[in-house]
């Protein structure tokens, strides 16, 4: 359970979502969820929560996000990691063909199948938080990758699911959180990698300390994000481990 829990971070994964979460005393916990409501049931009381999913989407009078854009910029070798979020008629068509067809009249290309096939939870992130006016005041779309740049204050050499890319995000978490590759090995115990893989537990934890360190006071791809139809912001939360002050 969450309830205690001060900030969080959350990555879809195969069993729904994981969420990782970490009080004022600095422990962490671990669970999945499967769906985004149940998340937010257990995480009403945190002060921010960082998902790794789009939140406030374009749409055909502004086919493009800024934040995306700039991510990419930020983020260098790894900028392919971000890609173009679907503009919301696309995310709530019914099947890929139309979905595609959608964003060639809209954007005037095509919609990639990696960002197709995570619709579904884009809808489910989209459906809560604009029914939701608290939940809207809690949720921040963030970026594992944007996060580990800023956490590292430099540029990452490896992709993550490479070996070596593991090793170095799991060197910037013990330098920020001593104890986090214990707490990985103890998620990884807990959890079937048919349920979470490893990347998602090391994605939503960089999240949940980033929100931990930011303290609630976050900074975003862009300043003074713009809204979408539905009044969520288009932007991508960060904090700047090496800022000063």
């Amino acid at each position: 359970m969450m309830m205690g829990m001060r900030y969080a971070g959350i990555d879809g994964c195969r069993g729904g979502w994981v969420a990782v979460t970490i009080d004022g005393a600095d422990r962490l916990d671990c669970n999945v969820y499967n769906n985004i409501h149940k998340v937010w049931a257990d995480a009403a009381d945190a002060r921010a929560v960082l998902v790794d999913m789009p939140i406030g989407l374009p749409w055909s009078q502004h086919p493009e996000r800024q934040a995306d854009l700039l991510a990419r910029r930020a983020i260098g070798p790894r900028r392919s990691s971000v890609f173009p979020c679907p503009v919301r008629n696309a995310v709530y068509a019914d099947d890929y063909e139309r979905a595609g067809m959608i964003t060639r009249e809209q954007v005037g290309k095509g919609l990639s199948k990696q960002a197709y096939m995570i619709t579904p939870k884009i809808r489910e992130l989209d459906g809560l938080l604009t029914g939701d006016e608290a939940a809207r005041s809690v949720f921040y779309e963030a970026h594992p990758e944007v996060a580990f740049r800023f956490a590292a204050g430099r540029n990452l050499e490896w992709n993550k699911k490479d070996a070596f890319g593991f090793v170095e995000r799991l060197r910037i978490l013990e330098r920020i959180h001593a104890g986090s590759e214990a707490f990985l090995k103890d998620a990884v115990r807990r959890f079937s990698k048919k349920t979470v893989a490893l990347d998602d537990l090391v994605d939503a934890l960089i999240l949940a300390l980033s929100a931990r360190a930011s303290g609630g006071r976050l900074s975003s791809f862009p300043e003074g994000p713009p809204r979408d139809e539905k009044g969520l912001a288009m932007a991508i939360w960060y904090h700047d481990f090496n800022a000063a002050g």
